[in-house]
């Protein structure tokens, strides 16, 4: 008893430690786990009293229950408890309203949430209710190593609500926990056969590992191993051109201080329905204001562009004022502009670009910093929420002939350097190479791939994305020509840096509606667009993605709307149609692919930035399911098989055959779970089942007729004469499963105990064999390597 105590605190620990990836979700790490620890603490111990006072199973789980009603009860009764701990008709009311307080707090906040009470009382239920299924695990079914399975769930129900990549060192924990757990059970195993023994006889110590344990320990490393190596190899269904998520370290913040993830926080909870407000930004510019950035995206992977941002060398305090160079050809105005963010939490402000000043709270002045290189405010400590600042910024009046006259970027130059690398994909290149032959002027190449993702080439703003599995991202999208503002941005940066001209993606927010407060900043408006560099310029920015699909869209005179009517661009004329487009979707559009069906194209409603829109994920479900029905049919198929194997012995060796089938008969009573004595005769075995389950007609014949068999080629030649033994053994089967239940037949059908058991001392044969050939090859090294003698003399 002692033993199972010990065997159930590891698992309660384990479970708790399976809780690291929650730290991601929740905010405040005391403010949730000290009532989920309570909460398993009370479960684990309620397990413990009923197997200490001999309750049965069912006793046993309705004390564990009865323990997460009471932890329940104590903490979020509201008052409408009796004696502060037995819930009362107020006590379930309160909890209703909770659950439903908990569903309005997924839709408004920001992931990670605030630990409210309605968050983390849902929180404790939910692991509550795995602690009560652990405990059923180690002490009930006494197979702890299903506890697995709950401590899988906690490292994958984060997952659809992150919308990005979990860190893998949050799986250790539970893993580690895990293992514990497992080599605690073990131990209790093997001590419950007494003293244990090595294999020349000589006594083990209480603590000393035998070569079956270190195998085990040696086995189980492997696999918690390729458990995290595994996920890295196996490619991703999404379709995103930018690419994974940051470590985390805190709310936006990389593990390491210095690496920010620009995604971590600009989701919407859940995949709400509606977007959530999460500031308000004034300026005295009257229109076309331009959006506001926050992150730049320089590196380009296969994957696309990565989302793992570094503030470059150059920074510096943004109290000291924003340097941008930029030249004074270009005519320019001078505005102001005020952020209120009141649900933004994250590690970059939100700017317009070419800030020239911010104003800061003095007591937070000095933990962002300016980044010259990407143009954005940053910080490594501190996060926005809450935050009111105010900054001034200069907007430029690029013209379609101010940027023709500049030259190509230098080679040498910082920009060119950082943001014209890309991965060699031979149909981008061919693209690119059409789309830019024959224009002289960078601003012409540009502009030509700018105004290729339009509808009259076939390409459509759309929430669902195709993708071809055995094709790179940007292959997809460029061949299905469907996807949102994260495609867009970033198959035109790419297409851009393939002309070997510098370009980077932008990250931001675009003003939403105006009130009275200014203009709304929503998780609606989340946006990303292109940036593109021209000598002695700057950052010009261009908007790729249809108008239809963003919220607060702004045109502008270097990069028109390309699916407006009167929009005529010289850059199509390589096209393959009549009518301008390139595929078979394109063509004469009677509506704009990119509108509503109702027309109203700028009305259409985006998702917020950081959704991740999978890939039809049907076929991975399809094979899953697959391989769990393969799984679930294997032993049965197999029993099968070793049936029509031993019934299939030719006559000419009736001892055999006899032999073999009696075997059978034994092995089909040990599916059915009918027990019978490996000693007892043949014939007195067939007697005893015919009375015992009242048989007759075939099943009968068919049992005394095995039983003659079996005698008659232990004692005399020649075999009995009547049913062959595969009718036989048939009969006999078919008339036993018949007086079982319906679980008892299909169990035996599923997983015949015979077939599973004899896998099962395999599998001990084999660990058996490792761990003998593990210290057979120690003991050979040991021989190899001269021991250290002593030098001291005597």
């Amino acid at each position: 008893m002692k033993q199972q105590r010990m065997t159930s605190l590891v698992a309660g620990v384990a479970l708790l430690l399976g809780c690291a990836p929650l730290t991601v979700i929740y905010r405040g790490l005391f403010d949730w786990m000290i009532p989920v620890a309570f909460t398993t603490a009370l479960i684990i111990g309620a397990s413990v009293g009923a197997r200490a006072l001999r309750w049965n199973a069912v006793l046993q789980t309705l004390a564990m229950f009865a323990a997460l009603l009471l932890s329940c009860t104590w903490q979020y009764s509201n008052g409408g408890a009796l004696l502060g701990l037995l819930p009362g008709p107020g006590t379930f009311k309160n909890f209703g309203v909770l659950m439903g307080q908990a569903g309005e707090d997924i839709q408004k906040q920001l992931i990670p949430v605030e630990s409210t009470q309605a968050l983390v009382f849902l929180l404790v239920v939910g692991i509550g209710a795995l602690a009560i299924l652990t405990e059923v695990f180690v002490s009930v079914m006494r197979i702890p190593a299903l506890v697995g399975i709950p401590l899988l769930l906690l490292y994958l129900i984060p997952m659809p609500l992150l919308k990005q990549e979990i860190p893998w060192l949050l799986f250790v924990p539970g893993a580690l926990g895990f293992l514990w757990l497992l080599m605690t059970d073990n131990i209790d195993r093997v001590r419950r056969y007494g003293r244990r023994f090595s294999g020349d006889g000589r006594g083990i110590d209480r603590w000393e590992p035998s070569p079956l344990a270190g195998t085990g320990r040696w086995l189980a490393g492997l696999v918690v191993l390729a458990a995290l190596v595994l996920p890295l190899m196996v490619p991703g269904v999404n379709s995103n051109l930018l690419a994974g998520i940051g470590t985390g370290g805190g709310p936006g913040i990389g593990g390491d201080g210095s690496t920010l993830a620009p995604w971590a926080n600009l989701e919407g909870s859940l995949n709400k329905t509606s977007g959530a407000v999460v500031g308000y930004v004034k300026t005295n510019q009257k229109s076309d204001t331009g959006y506001l950035k926050m992150y730049a995206l320089s590196e380009l992977t296969e994957d696309g562009f990565s989302d793992k941002v570094s503030p470059s060398s150059l920074s510096y305090p943004a109290e000291e004022g924003l340097r941008t160079d930029h030249t004074e050809e270009v005519e320019s105005d001078e505005y102001r502009a005020e952020v209120r963010l009141t649900g933004l939490d994250n590690n970059a402000l939100p700017m317009f670009s070419y800030a020239t000043n911010v104003d800061l709270d003095r007591d937070v002045s000095d933990e962002w910093d300016f980044d010259p290189v990407s143009d954005t405010v940053t910080s490594k400590d501190a996060t926005s929420k809450g935050m009111s600042y105010a900054f001034d910024y200069t907007r430029y009046q690029y013209t379609d002939k101010a940027l023709r006259t500049a030259p190509d970027v230098s080679e040498n130059s910082e920009a060119y350097r950082l943001n014209t690398d890309r991965p060699a994909i031979k149909s981008v290149k061919k693209l690119t190479k059409e789309r830019i032959a024959g224009k002289e002027t960078q601003f012409d190449k540009v502009r030509s791939i700018f105004s290729y993702f339009s509808s009259k080439n076939g390409f459509k703003y759309e929430l669902q994305t195709k993708a071809d599995n055995s094709a790179s991202d940007i292959e997809n999208f460029l061949k299905y020509r469907e996807g949102y503002c994260q495609q867009y941005a970033a198959a035109m940066g790419w297409m851009v840096r393939e002309a070997g001209i510098p370009a980077r993606v932008a990250l931001g927010i675009t003003p939403g509606a105006k009130t009275s407060k200014g203009y709304e900043l929503n998780t609606d408006n989340f946006h990303a667009w292109v940036e593109v560099y021209y000598e002695g310029f700057g950052w010009v920015p261009y908007d790729p993605t249809p108008a239809s699909g963003v919220a607060g869209s702004q045109d502008s005179d270097w990069a028109p709307d390309p699916n407006k009517p009167d929009e005529s661009d010289s850059g199509d004329e390589g096209n393959n149609n009549e009518n301008g487009g390139d595929n078979e979707q394109g063509g004469n559009n009677e509506q704009n692919p990119n509108q509503r069906p109702d027309g109203s194209g700028n009305t259409y409603k985006p998702p917020p930035l950081a959704a991740r829109l999978p890939a039809p994920t049907w076929p991975y479900w399809l094979a899953g399911a697959a391989l769990a029905s393969l799984a679930v049919i294997t032993p049965g198929v197999v029993r099968s098989l070793r049936r029509n194997r031993r019934l299939s012995l030719p006559d000419s060796r009736p001892e055999a055959a006899a032999e073999s089938a009696w075997r059978e008969l034994c092995d089909s009573l040990t599916d059915l779970r009918i027990r019978f004595d490996e000693s007892e005769t043949a014939r007195s075995l067939a007697n005893r089942l015919i009375g015992e389950y009242q048989l007759d007609g075939a099943a009968a014949a068919g049992l005394r007729h095995l039983a003659a068999a079996q005698e008659h080629s232990r004692y005399a030649p020649a075999p009995p004469t009547g049913l062959t033994l595969r009718k036989a053994v048939r009969a006999a089967r078919f008339g036993l499963a018949a007086r079982q239940s319906r679980f008892a037949q299909l169990r035996a059908d599923l997983a015949p105990a015979s077939l599973l058991s004899s896998w099962a001392w395999g599998l001990r044969d084999a660990s058996s064999s490792v761990g003998n050939a593990r210290t057979r090859g120690a003991r050979a090294l040991g021989r190899l390597i001269p021991r250290r003698r002593s030098t001291v003399t005597r």
